[in-house]
């Protein structure tokens, strides 16, 4: 999903022989070469789009050998792990293009409108990290690793509105000990106050 690499002014992504070949376009062409290099990835992915062909993996090593393969087609296809994989849910295929757009993007929320005719496997171009949650239409819903590496979500047919928010166990943990602190401390204050109230 990345569209451009910026990097010291002394780097180059394209292989020698790849770059150096009569009549080859390279691979990541360079646009932009002074204090830093800019190249262009042309083959970017969208930041997200929904794939009815749904490879299984055993894990995250084989699911990104897969996707990394010369046949894997990533707007086509994505790749899902043992432990993700629902045979229930699994995207059935369509004929007619599925779409997903970005409508909001932050730091601890993306929100995304989706369109599709059958099920599907939504794909968000984000690394999976723990502490990402995702919902569609406001109903939890489980967060996949796809591909080895980026989010996901098994998504059903229909129009929908879909969240995923960065909720870390950490920050849940904070918010309980805050709540406890302030009870803490309601309860040794309580005595105080009557005595003053007696006073």
């Amino acid at each position: 999903g990345v569209r451009y690499f910026v990097l010291p002014n002394r780097t180059d992504l394209n292989p020698p022989t790849r770059a150096s070949a009569v009549g080859q376009r390279p691979r990541f062409p360079l646009i932009y070469d002074a204090e830093v290099r800019i190249f262009e990835n042309p083959t970017a992915v969208p930041r997200a789009f929904i794939v009815h062909d749904v490879l299984k993996a055993p894990d995250f090593i084989a699911a990104q050998e897969i996707a990394g393969g010369d046949t894997f087609k990533p707007l086509k296809q994505g790749v899902v792990e043992d432990e993700f994989f629902l045979e229930a849910q699994q995207p059935i295929g369509q004929m007619e293009p599925s779409t997903a757009k970005v409508i909001s993007d932050g730091l601890q929320t993306v929100e995304i409108e989706t369109k599709s005719r059958s099920h599907g496997l939504l794909v968000l171009a984000d690394m999976h990290y723990p502490g990402w949650e995702a919902e569609i239409d406001g109903q939890s819903v489980p967060v996949l690793r796809v591909n080895g590496l980026v989010r996901g979500i098994w998504l059903p047919p229909g129009t929908h509105n879909v969240r995923f928010m960065y909720r870390p166990l950490s920050f849940e943990v904070g918010l309980w000990i805050a709540a406890a602190t302030v009870l803490v401390l309601i309860v040794l204050l309580l005595p105080w106050c009557s005595a003053k109230r007696s006073d």
